[in-house]
């Protein structure tokens, strides 16, 4: 009988004759790979690990061998050892930190309309949904899983129509949150914030601040005669679904109508013209820690 285990040292004049073919998607990086083995939402087929050089020892110190070993037992995985000019490029030169999975790709998660609908006991908690109207660039969507995972919040949404899949481009730029994270997927954004308002849910945009604006409307000025509001100013009181928009685009208009608020992050000094905004992920993450902060300080 086979073994059920079995480690293959790849001869770097042999490489590509080595390499078995590949049944998903190459994940890599220390913190993707260690991700997917903890939220077991992923089939692994194979295991590659760069050998003989530091990156894969660095490697190996976040995921240690032994339980490498263990888990390829219990689940009939090959582990092979490769040199590094292997794993480039099977990472299309990607860095890969001296490990790269053959893994099932993952998908978005359909979700109906109607499930913004919450618990009672849920709503008092004021949760943070998070809804990308148009993000393509994997790496901001990978920062911006990073960013929500870290903040907390419950739940993001994208039309995968205008999103870019979830790679492994996006999986390594989020250091693995989108391993942990489930991403869900509207059909139609605009129907999925009808159905939020109809539920209760307050909806707020984002966009760059108003042109030749160089600082924020002072703090006594009535939010209602604010059309865009400093973020800081924002108070959590109720579950509340933030929009973000397009990295050059920003939302769009028919979106924009349906939010109650709009919300910006001022700047602190005269910006040059042509730069009057944030990266993407960037303002999402300066965005979410002021939204929690606020929540923390409400709390209080």
């Amino acid at each position: 009988m086979a073994s059920r285990f079995c480690i293959q040292r790849a001869r770097a004049y042999s490489t590509v004759a080595k390499i078995p073919k590949r049944r998903g998607e190459y994940i890599y990086g220390a913190s993707t790979c260690l991700a997917a083995l903890q939220a077991k939402r992923r089939r692994i087929y194979n295991m590659f690990i760069q050998e003989g050089t530091q990156q894969g020892e660095r490697a190996l110190e976040m995921i240690k061998l032994e339980e490498l070993h263990k888990y390829a037992q219990e689940h009939n995985i090959a582990l092979y050892w490769m040199p590094k000019a292997s794993l480039d490029r099977m990472s299309n030169e990607r860095p890969t930190q001296g490990i790269i999975f053959d893994a099932e790709p993952l998908k978005f998660k359909s979700m109906h309309p109607e499930e913004c609908r919450i618990s009672e006991a849920k709503r008092r908690e004021n949760p943070i949904w998070l809804a990308l109207d148009g993000v393509t660039d994997p790496m901001n969507l990978g920062a911006i899983l990073r960013c929500s995972y870290y903040f907390g919040v419950e739940r993001v949404v994208v039309t995968p129509r205008n999103s870019c899949s979830l790679t492994a481009v996006v999986s390594k730029a989020s250091a693995g949150a989108m391993e942990l994270f489930t991403v869900h997927a509207v059909a139609d954004l605009a129907e999925f914030l009808k159905s939020a308002e109809r539920n209760d849910w307050f909806i707020v945009g984002t966009c760059a601040p108003p042109p030749d604006t160089t600082c924020a409307p002072p703090p006594d000025t009535p939010i209602e005669m604010t059309p865009v509001l400093d973020c800081t100013r924002l108070k959590v009181i109720k579950p509340t679904l933030i929009l973000i928009g397009n990295e050059s685009k920003g939302l769009r208009s028919t979106i924009k109508r349906l939010c109650k608020q709009m919300i910006s992050i001022y700047p602190s000094r005269t910006l040059k013209h042509g730069f009057d905004s944030l990266n993407v992920s960037v303002a999402t993450g300066i965005l979410l820690h002021t939204l929690q902060t606020s929540k923390r300080t409400k709390e209080k």
